[in-house]
């Protein structure tokens, strides 16, 4: 199965590899998805020593689109509406920022699987400052 992930007010990053304990240089909450195996852990503590701890981070959301696509949510669940259209369009709150070269920063107002299956954000046209 497929599967798109949208992280909402965590750290995050896609890796290849699981973390281990030597993995400790990122911040308290940090997510760390393997977008292949559609998994992702999250970094519970550090100790003095310099040891990771990290555990499965199940998503607060999973939305199964029933064609072998599902998008993974890791976030505040409350904040993100899901409309009954076909395909469902998530609909994000104010203060999530997509950033990307040569646009620079622009809030997200929606996501949606487009026929592809692929995830589409609409975001405003108007650079964030």
């Amino acid at each position: 199965m497929k599967a798109s992930w949208v992280i909402y007010t965590y750290p995050y990053g896609f890796q290849s590899v699981a973390p281990t304990s030597a993995d400790y240089d990122f911040p308290l909450g940090y997510i760390w998805i393997i977008n292949s195996l559609g998994v992702a852990y999250s970094l519970s503590s550090v100790s003095d020593t310099n040891r990771a701890t990290w555990i499965l981070k199940q998503p607060d959301i999973i939305y199964n689109y029933g064609t072998g696509f599902q998008v993974n949510i890791i976030g505040d669940a409350s904040l993100i509406n899901v409309t009954t259209s076909t395909p469902p369009t998530i609909v994000i709150p104010d203060g999530v920022v997509i950033s990307a070269p040569g646009v620079g920063e622009r809030l997200i107002r929606e996501i949606y699987l487009d026929e592809h299956k692929k995830l589409v954000a609409k975001y405003d046209e108007e650079p964030i400052g």
